[in-house]
């Protein structure tokens, strides 16, 4: 049909929603067609659709996808994933991690109820410190251990389940 496919890595955030958005334009164009010519067989509405597609300047690869080869392959994934952390972090590209190395946090409870009452904890009373930092995509994980052990806690927590430890210096 004239789609040629150049495969991402498998553990990609970004292939499942470029492959959807493909597909939704390739959808637009072929119903498009339909109905300016409804003698038109479906399938010929739809090569029709994919060679006007193919032949089109792509704002997200950076050419048209008929320009595209093997030895631009690893280019327009590297595009493609870096336009995905801007628009995730904004206009400055990957933000800057929540919480530094050493620094004091509080855990959040999982065992919360969905419907909690406003009294209950959600914070675990226990002070952790920051430990690792680990980059994933498109957070940050991180890597805690209890302020008397030097040993880690064998999970990661996201900048959600953790909550920043302010002191307050009253006098």
């Amino acid at each position: 049909m004239g789609i040629q496919f150049l495969h991402p890595p498998k553990h990609s955030l970004n292939k499942a929603s470029v492959a959807e958005r493909a597909v939704r334009t390739i959808r637009t164009r072929t119903a498009r067609i339909l109905k300016a010519n409804r003698k038109l067989a479906p399938f010929t509405a739809v090569q029709r659709a994919v060679d006007a597609h193919n032949s089109e300047y792509n704002n997200v690869i950076g050419m048209k996808p008929n320009d595209v080869s093997q030895e631009d392959s690893g280019r327009v994934l590297s595009r493609i994933i870096n336009r995905r952390r801007k628009e995730q972090a904004g206009f400055g590209g990957i933000r800057a991690p929540r919480f530094r190395v050493g620094q004091l946090v509080r855990r959040k409870l999982f065992n919360a109820k969905m419907f909690r009452k406003s009294n209950e904890p959600q914070w675990d009373n226990e002070l952790y410190i920051i430990s690792d930092i680990i980059f994933t995509e498109p957070l940050y994980s991180y890597k805690i251990r209890k302020q008397s052990s030097d040993k880690s806690l064998h999970d990661s927590y996201s900048e959600t389940d953790l909550l920043a430890y302010q002191t307050t210096n009253k006098e």
